[in-house]
């Protein structure tokens, strides 16, 4: 398990307020990822974080498989972004 510094993940989830977040995956060497607005910061020692998928997503059976996810945070300027 990676050593996340203390006080880079206070300065990081202070910062989200209304989240826009990207999760990904990689199970069997298969890519997967979703939008996911209901994430949030759960404590800070030890740094945990809240994230909610259905339990019948496709990125949920992912993570199961690989039992590891990454939490990409878009910041404002990708937000607003006319695509």
């Amino acid at each position: 398990m990676a050593v996340i510094d203390r006080q880079q993940f206070r300065d990081v989830m202070s910062g989200v307020c209304t989240p826009v977040t990207i999760v990904t995956s990689a199970a069997d060497g298969v890519p997967f990822g979703t939008t996911v607005s209901s994430f949030a910061s759960l404590s800070l020692d030890p740094p945990l974080i809240s994230l909610a998928l259905a339990r019948g997503s496709s990125l949920l059976a992912q993570i199961q498989t690989a039992r590891r996810f990454a939490v990409n945070i878009l910041g404002q300027a990708a937000r607003t972004a006319r695509w």
